[in-house]
């Protein structure tokens, strides 16, 4: 038995820390297996107390565990040290620049009359919103607002959207003025009733497009469950553009299946 020596408990409570995290200490080879009572008592010496303060000051410089071990095990500890912490300036520095740019869109966001809205549009590139832009006379304030919105959610989530695939998005519509064309005079039109038979029509005339259909290559295509959770999510079902969605959907099935009727019977 040692001739100076505490108990565990004794030792975390002069460090400051948990009977656990001294075993973790131990279980990664961090200090030596002290000594044991009868008992089963580990007894800690004034060498275990040193060792144990040197871990936590080169803890507190942000160096991690094994790397605190590969020093302590270092024939040139001190040299090993040096090279650490340089490293791990470089590392807080990057770590520095993340922080002072959250802090920058942090103050940003407190200048927000809407800060939940004005993060998501936030996320569309410069070239879309040019793009946007350009078309602005054409539809709505709240429908402008509506398509930045609905881009920063699907901008969320890079299996929907990309700004790569953003930029090709945007390119097909340059190519196919039709297209967008269509876009828009769908857009106004909806944005001016509140019929619910007037854009029944619409979503009816909409599932009958060409250019939708071509979207969807078989009848699964409009009935996916990942397909609908996600629309779901980014247009919910009791808003006007979620419901009209859901009926161009209905129309488009229909009519999928009429004319699988129709085949049906013509071979028949």
């Amino acid at each position: 038995m040692p001739e100076a020596w505490l108990k565990i408990g004794e030792i975390a409570s002069l460090l400051g820390v948990s009977t656990k995290t001294l075993r973790h200490y131990q279980k990664l080879g961090l200090i030596q297996e002290p000594e044991r009572t009868e008992g089963q008592y580990r007894l800690y010496t004034p060498a275990h107390l040193d060792k144990l303060r040197q871990i936590r000051d080169l803890q507190d410089l942000g160096l991690k565990l094994h790397e605190i071990r590969f020093v302590m095990e270092s024939l040139e500890p001190e040299l090993l040290l040096k090279q650490m912490l340089h490293l791990k300036t470089q590392e807080l520095e990057r770590d520095i620049a993340r922080l002072q740019q959250q802090k920058q869109r942090a103050e940003q966001m407190l200048k927000q009359e809407k800060p939940l809205q004005h993060l998501l549009e936030a996320k569309v590139p410069e070239f879309w919103k040019a793009s946007l832009d350009q078309i602005a006379d054409r539809i709505s304030p709240e429908a402008l607002q509506r398509e930045k919105q609905l881009m920063g959610k699907m901008l969320s989530f890079p299996a929907l959207q990309s700004p790569e695939q953003l930029e090709k998005d945007q390119q097909y519509l340059q190519e196919h003025p039709e297209i967008q064309e269509l876009l828009l005079d769908w857009t106004g039109r909806v944005d001016r009733t509140e019929d619910p038979q007037e854009l029944d029509l619409l979503a009816q005339e909409l599932a009958r497009s060409a250019w939708l259909r071509g979207l969807f290559l078989h009848p699964k295509g409009v009935q996916d469950r990942h397909g609908d959770f996600v629309t779901q999510a980014l247009l919910p079902p009791d808003s006007k553009e979620g419901w009209m969605l859901e009926r161009v959907k209905h129309h488009m099935l229909r009519d999928l299946k009429n004319s699988k009727e129709q085949r049906t019977h013509e071979h028949s």
